[in-house]
């Protein structure tokens, strides 16, 4: 007679199933099974439709047709009983789910998940998926969507959120000014985003929504001190970072120019007063150009 182990089911009655069907493919059914003499299993972490499904794949050695409503814990049962070609089934299917996804609904059951092994196995592999999947479509309508609800996510789901964006950050200034609407403070998720998100880029994409960020925020009614010296480093780091940027833009747009008419100069200044002309009247800029100039100079004046 075949030799049968009790899986013990949430809310249902118990299922028989073929140990060796069990331990065929699982090191850890195995262990449980032959090695720790258990002929009862308890899956109450389980819904009972899922873990019959289970054991049908089981049966079956394929994933098929599985549904969204199904998938995680298929998933989970295949990560925690050790079920390899189960897991990497797995694995395939909810990347199609990724390559496919196009609209608001199918992007938030794919990111879902992903956040789900993220936290629960600390993998990061198919959140690089999708990200590499979606980052070239536009993201602003699911970005504002899921990011109305910002005062219930975590840090995790706010730094991914941010990359999904990409260089678009209109949708994260509407999605702080949505969060602030009815709010007498600064929450912690609000202080969070705005220090992760590219403040110096949404300034010069956007400034009427970043102007009215900050607005907003000031007109807070129970805003702390605290939270003022905040919004102020904030505010100044900001500054500084569009200075900069402007700043390495003219350099490169200088660099540009240099190099385009290096050649002309190089043949034209012939002596260091030359040089200082050029110089003068601002038709060279770069100190690697001028000292480019006067090595020529130097090679022409002195005999090899």
């Amino acid at each position: 007679m075949e030799e049968t182990i009790l899986l013990i089911l949430k809310d249902e009655d118990p299922l028989n199933v073929s140990k060796q069907l069990l331990v065929a493919d699982s090191a850890m059914f195995r262990y449980l099974i032959e090695e720790m003499h258990q002929v009862e299993l308890e899956f109450d972490d389980f819904l009972a439709e899922n873990v019959t499904l289970f054991i049908t794949l089981l049966d079956d050695r394929e994933l098929g047709n599985v549904v969204n409503g199904n998938f995680r814990e298929l998933n989970k049962l295949a990560q925690v009983f050790v079920i390899d070609w189960m897991k990497e089934e797995c694995r395939q299917w909810l990347k199609k789910k990724a390559e496919c996804a196009r609209t608001i609904e199918e992007k938030r059951f794919v990111f879902e998940e992903c956040i789900y092994i993220l936290r629960k196995w600390d993998s990061k592999a198919m959140m690089n998926v999708l990200l590499s999947e979606l980052t070239h479509q536009d993201n602003s309508s699911f970005v504002l969507e899921y990011m109305t609800g910002l005062d219930e996510q975590d840090t995790v789901q706010i730094d991914n959120m941010i990359v999904l964006g990409g260089s678009n950050t209109e949708p994260f200034l509407r999605t702080i000014l949505v969060n602030l609407e009815g709010k007498v403070k600064l929450d912690e998720n609000l202080k969070y985003l705005l220090q992760q998100m590219n403040l110096a880029l949404s300034f010069e994409q956007n400034k009427e929504l970043y102007l009215e960020v900050y607005k907003t925020i000031e007109n807070l009614p129970a805003i702390s001190v605290g939270d003022m010296k905040f919004v102020l480093q904030l505010s100044t780091k900001t500054t500084s970072l569009l200075i900069s940027r402007s700043e390495s833009r003219r350099l490169r747009t200088t660099e540009v120019w240099d190099k385009k008419n290096l050649i002309g100069l190089v043949i034209s200044c012939k002596k260091i007063t030359d040089i200082t002309d050029a110089v003068l009247g601002n038709k060279v800029t770069s100190v690697f150009v001028v000292v480019e100039l006067l090595l020529r100079v130097y090679c022409i004046k002195t005999p090899s």
